[in-house]
Parts: structure tokens; C-alpha cells; sequence
């Protein structure tokens, strides 16, 4: 499908059923977000997926926005994942020197919580 007609064609879901998202669909989902590309290649972003009656609740909490969906796909930011680029790298700031915790963070992959 072409750019353009994904765009003039996109909705905005305001009401849910409730049903959960199908396993392979919400792998895909998960796959597509982990090769997205960030930032220099940081990998900085944790996806979370929230599917358990308690953690909806908590959710239902903070926001007024999971409009009924039974799986919600929380993005978080990892400021701290920046070690996987090379210590000698000369023009980065000596913070960012941490490779083993770069490497163990993209391996670590998506989160998934109350499935």
C-alpha cells in the first residue's frame, strides 16, 4: 500500500470490543516496532504489553485513553540503553561507554505483561 493512501485512509479507534489481540498479530506488531529505527540506532524504546485485568485497571488510572482494548502497547523510553555504541568513538561524551548494557537491552527484546 502506498504512503500516501495509508494516510488519507487512517482512523482514530475510539471504542474497543474488548477482544484480545491474536498472538501472531500482536508478534507482528512487537516485530515491526523493534525494527522501526530510532535515533542513531540507539534502540532507546521498551514496549510493554499490558493484557491482565489488574494492570488494566492501574492503566485505566494514569489515562482515560485504552477506550476498552483488552491489549495495550505501552512505549517507554530507556534513557539509560545507550551503551551499545563503541567506547572509542570520539565523539561521544564518556557516559556513553556501557556496551555490555546495550548489548543485554537489544537482546532482552519486547516486555509482555499480564498475557
Amino acid at each position: 500500500m502506498e504512503f500516501q493512501k495509508v494516510m488519507k485512509e487512517r482512523y482514530a479507534c475510539k471504542k474497543f470490543d474488548g477482544r484480545p489481540v491474536e498472538t501472531s498479530q500482536l508478534h507482528a506488531i512487537l516485530e515491526a516496532g523493534r525494527l522501526a529505527p530510532t535515533a542513531k540506532n540507539l534502540q532507546e524504546q521498551r514496549i510493554y504489553v499490558v493484557q491482565s485485568e489488574e494492570a488494566l485497571a492501574k492503566l485505566d488510572n494514569v489515562t482515560p485513553c485504552r477506550y476498552g482494548a483488552a491489549t495495550v502497547a505501552v512505549v517507554a523510553f530507556d534513557k539509560n540503553n545507550r551503551g551499545h555504541l563503541h567506547q572509542t568513538n570520539p565523539f561521544l561524551p564518556p557516559s556513553f561507554t556501557s556496551r555490555q548494557t546495550g548489548q543485554r537491552n537489544l537482546q532482552s527484546g519486547p516486555h509482555l505483561h499480564g498475557s
